[in-house]
């Protein structure tokens, strides 16, 4: 090997060296965020995390489109009714008449 190839080497193993001092403090910047923020000492532990707060969020998805449904049938049968008396008034219906 020559000279130039040696210190071509050198520099590469430097630049991964970097790159994985680099890379070990993002894990720790992560880990103690994990730690912090939902109290996961690993990363198996925010897996498991992750998969419950994602069953309650479908959960309460689940909830809230039962509501949506629910005050869309109420606002449809409302909304169906004032036509009905509305159309019965514009027939020349007389107040009494729509009781």
């Amino acid at each position: 090997m020559t000279e130039r190839e040696l210190l071509d080497i050198k520099a590469n193993i430097e630049k991964a060296k970097a790159k994985v001092s680099e890379l070990n403090g993002k894990r720790q910047y992560m880990m103690d965020a994990l730690r912090t923020e939902y109290d996961c000492k690993t990363v198996a532990q925010a897996q498991d995390k992750a998969e419950e707060l994602a069953k309650d969020a479908a959960g309460t998805q689940k909830k809230i489109d039962k509501k949506m449904a629910d005050i869309e049938e109420r606002y449809n049968a409302v909304y169906c009714r004032d036509v009905a008396q509305s159309s019965g008034a514009a027939k020349g219906a007389r107040p009494s008449d729509r009781r």
